[in-house]
Order: C-alpha cells, then sequence, then structure tokens
C-alpha cells in the first residue's frame, strides 16, 4: 500500500466519521473544498466527487437521495447507497469516513518490518493518549506497543535520544522496553507526515506499593543515575526543575476551590498557614543559588508508579523516558519520595518506613551529600504541592477520592512531617 496521502495522516489519529447535509456536504462546492484540501481536484458532479473522495481517500460512504451512485471503497468493499425517492430539498448525504487508520498502520507495519504475520492494531484503552496514540499489535514474533508521533523535529530527535538512553539501560541490566528496529535498521518509521515506533510489549502492571518493590524501585534509580553519568545529554538548564517552587496561580486557585467547598473553612486557612511557613523554609533550601550546588547528570524525570511495570515485586522495565535529560539528580529523587513514598498516607510511620527503603537503598549506588539530605524533603513538598494544586481544578476538585478541602489538611500533615525530617537531617538526627 502506497504512503497516506500528505494531510489525510491526521485521521490516522481520529479515525474521523463525518455525517454531512447539503450546505456542509460533498456536493458543489464544498465537495470541492474537501476534495482540495487534499491536493485533490474536484469533478464538478456530485457523483463522481463521492466517488473521487472514495478512490482516493479509501472511505466508506452511505448516501440516500434520489440518485443513484456505486464505487468502491478501499479494500474492495462497496459503498452502499441507498435508492429512495426524495426532492432535492430533501436529499440527504450521509458520508461516514473511515479511513481505516488501523489498517494503515498495519499495512506500514507489515512493509516496513520483518514480520511474517501482522494483526490488525488495536488502540490501548488503559492509558492516555494525549501526547501521542498508543496501540497494540500482535506479530508472529511476539506482541508489541505501537506509538504515532507528528513529524517535528524537536519530537524525533528527542525520540532518537530515548532510544539511545534504553539501548544504554539495558546494557547496563536496567530493564527497559525495548526498540524493535525496522528492516532500515531504525528505530523511527517516517510515513508523510506522521512517525511511528515499536516498543516491545511488556506484559507487567504497574507498581503496587510494598517493602519488596519499593525496594527494586530504589535500586533502579540509584542505578540508573550511576551508569548515565557519562551519557551525552541535550542540553537543559539543569538548574531549572520542573518542580523547585509552587506556582503561585496554580495554588491561589487550589485554595480557593477549597474555600468555596468546605463547611470548615477554619480548617482550610490553618493548612494554608502551614503550607505557607514550609514553603518559606523550602525558599531558602531550594534557591537557585543551593541547587546550582547539587550534582547533576541525566535523570528521568518522571519517576513515578505508573512509569515502573512490575510482575509482582518484580521490576519488569522502566518507561516513558520522554522527560530524561540533564539536571538535578535531587529531582528524581524527590519525585520518587512524593510518589511512592508520601502521597497515598499521612501516617508518619508509613512515610518514614518507605522514605528511609527508598533513601538506603538508593544509597548503595550513589550518596546523598549533607545539602541534598536537608534540602530532599522540602523538593518532596514542593513537588507535592504543585502536583496537587494543578490536578485539583482539573478533575473537578476530587483527587484520588479526596476534596480540595481533605487535600489541604492532608498536604498540611505531610508538610510538617517533611518539616521535622528536614530538621534532623540538618542536625544529622
Amino acid at each position: 500500500m502506497p504512503v497516506p496521502l500528505p494531510g489525510a495522516s491526521r485521521y490516522i489519529h481520529t479515525a474521523a466519521r463525518m455525517q454531512v447535509k447539503p450546505g456542509n456536504d460533498l456536493s458543489g462546492a464544498p465537495a470541492a473544498q474537501y476534495a482540495t484540501r487534499w491536493g485533490h481536484k474536484s469533478k464538478g458532479d456530485n457523483c463522481d466527487n463521492v466517488k473521487h473522495f472514495v478512490a482516493t481517500m479509501g472511505v466508506a460512504v452511505h448516501r440516500e437521495s434520489g440518485r443513484h451512485c456505486a464505487t468502491e471503497a478501499g479494500g474492495g468493499k462497496a459503498a452502499k447507497f441507498g435508492d429512495r425517492a426524495a426532492t432535492r430539498d430533501s436529499i440527504f448525504v450521509s458520508v461516514s469516513v473511515k479511513l481505516g487508520g488501523m489498517g494503515i498502520i498495519q499495512k506500514v507495519i507489515e512493509e516496513r518490518y520483518d514480520f511474517t504475520r501482522v494483526d490488525r492494531p488495536e488502540q490501548l484503552e488503559t492509558t492516555h493518549q494525549r501526547r501521542h496514540r498508543k496501540m497494540t499489535v500482535e506479530t508472529d514474533q511476539g506482541k508489541f506497543l505501537v506509538k504515532t508521533y507528528s513529524c517535528d523535529p524537536v519530537i524525533l530527535d528527542n525520540l532518537r535520544f530515548q532510544h539511545h538512553l534504553s539501548d544504554h539501560l539495558a546494557r547496563n541490566g536496567l530493564p527497559v522496553a525495548g526498540i524493535k528496529r525496522a528492516k532500515d535498521g531504525k528505530g523511527i518509521v517516517q510515513v508523510d507526515n506522521w512517525a511511528m515506533e515499536l516498543q516491545h510489549f511488556v506484559h507487567a502492571g504497574a507498581m503496587i506499593m510494598s517493602s519488596a518493590a519499593l525496594t527494586a524501585s530504589a535500586h533502579a534509580l540509584g542505578r540508573f543515575h550511576e551508569v548515565c553519568r557519562d551519557v551525552p545529554v541535550p542540553p537543559r538548564d539543569s538548574r531549572m526543575w520542573r518542580f523547585s517552587e509552587v506556582p503561585r496561580e496554580s495554588l491561589k486557585k487550589f485554595v480557593e476551590l477549597a474555600q468555596s467547598t468546605t463547611r470548615r473553612p477554619e480548617m482550610v486557612l490553618e493548612s494554608v498557614n502551614v503550607l505557607a511557613l514550609f514553603l518559606k523554609d523550602a525558599a531558602d533550601h531550594l534557591s537557585m543559588e543551593k541547587r546550582s550546588t547539587f550534582e547533576n547528570g541525566l535523570i528521568h524525570g518522571d519517576w513515578h508508579g505508573g512509569n515502573l511495570m512490575y510482575d509482582g515485586d518484580e521490576l519488569k522495565a522502566i518507561v516513558d523516558l520522554e522527560f530524561a535529560g540533564d539536571g538535578c539528580y535531587l529531582e528524581d529523587i524527590a519525585y520518587a519520595v512524593s510518589n511512592l513514598c508520601i502521597r497515598t498516607t499521612t501516617n508518619e510511620e508509613k512515610m518514614r518506613h518507605r522514605t528511609n527503603i527508598l533513601l538506603d537503598n538508593y544509597q548503595i549506588h550513589r550518596t546523598l551529600s549533607y545539602g541534598e539530605q536537608v534540602a530532599l524533603f522540602y523538593a518532596v513538598g514542593v513537588k507535592h504541592i504543585t502536583t496537587v494544586s494543578y490536578q485539583a481544578p482539573q478533575h473537578g476538585g476530587i483527587v484520588a477520592g479526596y476534596t480540595a478541602a481533605e487535600w489541604l489538611e492532608r498536604l498540611a500533615l505531610q508538610c510538617k512531617w517533611l518539616r521535622e525530617e528536614a530538621r534532623r537531617a540538618r542536625w544529622g538526627q
């Protein structure tokens, strides 16, 4: 099958379905607009326009009107046109556009990779599709994860770096979802204005918290930092953390949401005061000057349970390397502690137990400096507050089953503990 027509590949990402009526259909001038959008000339005749659209785009068309039309729709399937007596004013044209996006992707995989069998790809329903579309495909060599991207040079350069990093991690014994190379040896297949990669599918699930799973995660993060010290990385200001300070506007909206949805405004005010004191201290320990003294290197950038694939307590793969790059190691560690040790509990013993497991096992591979040990707990709190402040308004005020006011109370308890742990670290306790 030839590559998709220029401009048509966006339908691979939408599996578009259109229903149109006179005035906004494939007849007359509107038809010419639809045709010329893909660089085709209009035939001028209603029936011919539809035929041409079908022939060039491989769509299935269903039409009800007083006029007969018939043609083939991609793959030899006949387009069906009803014959219903009607006046011109009552003509109804229903065009069901199914460009066979999955079929196109299947064909590209068949042509570009060394498979002898490729089944039709299926949408991956268990994950978000925000940055790129994700599918799975079964082949004679097993199951693969398919990701599609736009052919933006920045995106493709970052993707090549991710593939290089994935290969490096695998060579050093860290589990990853390996990249399947095409016949030409490349990890990225480019078609028209879109691109595609295949990853070996990891038969595992997101991390479920346990001491053994947390230990494996800590070892993997420490090992990640250890083996990537000399890996060339894309330029990035390592002092500019994703979570070095809480955006004021997000925090303001979060607090206003909590105030407007609670019957206990005094509790909201008390919690806000606790967070204000914590953030005041954090501003000092995480200043640009202080951050410049912390050790930098290649970091993962998004270390959380959803990016760590487990089979029971065994870590099977580290995934989602798109935020990897030059950064401060403390940023990665803070992200890990926030997501894996703090977020789901306010119990001090649990937070301390989990955090000690993570830090003790991480430091087998890399020892934290005194400054990092003190600043870490502030970095954890800042990251945690930032994440919840952003998520609460986005999710209608409910995050992980808690309201905005309940989250403020939880954050206050967690930040009290983090502040105390920072004090203990400062005094060597």
